[in-house]
C-alpha cells in the first residue's frame, strides 16, 4: 500500500476553506489531475457516490468514489475503488483552524496493482509523481481559497 501526505496553511477561516473544498464545481480551478462527474447527491452528504478520472504521468485511472465520512469544518473522507483492478484508495482531508487561518492536510492511502513488482515501480516512479501532483493541487487550492476570503464587516 502506498501513502502520500501533503499539507498547506491557508490564510482563510476554516468555514470558508471547508466550503471551497465541498464545491465540486470549483475543483477544476485547483485540481487539473482529477475530474469528478455523475454525483448521486450533494458532496456534503455521507453516502454520495461519484465517478472520477485521475490522470498522472500519462496514466489514466477510472474510479467510483464514495463520501464515507464528513464532519463539518473538520474532515472529509472519501473512499475510491478503481474500475479496472478494484484497487482501493482512502482520501482523508483534515481542516484545523489556526486563528483566522486553516491548516489543511490530505492523506491518501492507496493500493498498487501488480504485487511486489507493482510496489517497487510505485516507489520508484508513481508515488513521487503522485505526491508532486497532490502538492501542486494543495498549492492551487490554498491560493483559490485565499482569493475569495469573506471580509469581516
Amino acid at each position: 500500500m502506498g501513502r502520500v501526505h501533503v499539507e498547506r496553511r491557508v490564510e482563510a477561516p476554516v468555514e470558508h476553506v471547508f466550503s471551497v473544498a465541498l464545491d465540486v464545481d470549483r475543483m477544476p480551478d485547483y485540481n487539473p489531475y482529477m475530474e469528478i462527474r455523475n454525483l448521486s447527491g450533494r458532496f456534503d452528504r455521507v453516502g454520495t457516490t461519484f465517478e472520477s478520472t485521475i490522470k498522472i504521468m500519462g496514466r489514466r485511472s477510472e474510479a467510483i468514489g464514495t463520501v464515507a465520512e464528513l464532519e463539518p469544518n473538520r474532515l472529509i473522507h472519501v473512499t475510491g475503488v478503481n474500475r479496472d483492478d478494484q484497487a482501493k484508495s482512502d482520501w482523508v482531508y483534515r481542516f484545523l483552524p489556526e486563528g483566522r487561518a486553516t491548516m489543511v492536510s490530505l492523506d491518501v492511502d492507496y493500493e498498487v496493482p501488480g504485487g511486489v513488482l507493482g510496489g517497487v515501480m510505485d516507489r520508484i516512479v508513481f508515488e513521487r509523481a503522485f505526491e508532486r501532483a497532490l502538492r501542486h493541487m494543495a498549492e492551487n487550492f490554498g491560493a483559490l481559497a485565499e482569493v475569495g476570503v469573506p471580509q469581516p464587516v
